[in-house]
């Protein structure tokens, strides 16, 4: 395997430290300078093992970053915003929510709010939210709650407000009906962002609902549900900030949204 650049350098040091120590050896059998050989040969000794083991560390950060990263590089929920922001599928108040299954009514369109919060710092080029099916089941695709369009909930006029697949560069829908987003995205801890996406529901059921999180070196997969149903099911609000507490749901209404 071909080591990067630092390594490199620090396995070159390395070399010429082990080589310098057998030297620092012979001087202290062979030199009449027994007690300086014997101290630079300490001295290079110490040097010799500081480098193997900062080059080591090297070699392991970056598969342990990358384990992080693919096992958990963000929390991701749904946002039920305050009132100070429209939302027609939840009853708000003066806080926003955080939830992590999304309660809507079947044969819907409902603007939903994803929130990101980077746990550490990574590049993404493509972001994608959907349902999973079953390779083949063209019925059950058919059923699954999809993404349609995409719109910013903070931005009220300008070009990056809302987005359209066949229309708006980097969006796209792909072949197991998730919505795409193609387009480098830089995170890290302080940054946090939230994804508008008009969502249209058809069959009743509980859904799987994906946010898939892909870099040059890793793909990331969080899981949220959207149970699809006309019982005022309550949800769940997990925002560290409050008291434990419900949050329900309107269904009775049959929005159209045109972003």
């Amino acid at each position: 395997m071909k080591l990067p650049g630092a390594a490199q350098s620090r396995v070159l040091r390395t070399t010429l430290a082990l080589a310098g120590g057998a030297y620092g050896g012979w001087l202290m059998v062979e030199g009449p300078w027994t007690i300086a050989g014997t101290v630079i040969g300490a001295c290079i000794l110490v040097a010799t093992l500081f480098l193997i083991v900062t080059t080591l560390i090297e070699w392991v950060r970056p598969g342990r970053r990358l384990k992080a990263l693919i096992a958990d590089p963000a929390d991701v929920q749904f946002l039920i915003p305050s009132r100070a922001r429209g939302c027609d599928h939840a009853i708000q108040d003066e806080r926003n929510h955080l939830v992590t299954q999304l309660i809507l009514p079947p044969n819907s369109d409902t603007l939903v709010e994803i929130r990101i919060a980077p746990r550490h710092t990574f590049e993404t080029h493509t972001l994608q939210f959907g349902t999973p099916y079953t390779e083949g089941d063209e019925e059950g695709y058919e059923r699954k709650p999809r993404a349609l369009s995409y719109l910013n909930p903070f931005i009220a006029v300008g070009v990056d407000r809302a987005g359209v697949p066949g229309e708006t560069p980097g969006h796209k829908i792909n072949t197991h009906g998730y919505y795409q987003l193609e387009m480098p995205w830089y995170w890290n801890p302080q940054t946090i962002r939230v994804i508008g996406l008009k969502v249209r529901t058809r069959s009743k059921g509980t859904y799987e609902w994906q946010t898939v999180l892909a870099g040059a070196d890793f793909v990331a997969f969080k899981k949220l549900s959207i149970v699809v149903t006309n019982l005022p099911l309550r949800m769940n609000c997990i925002n560290p900030a409050h008291e434990a507490h419900d949050i329900l749901p309107i269904l009775n209404r049959r929005p159209l949204l045109s972003c």
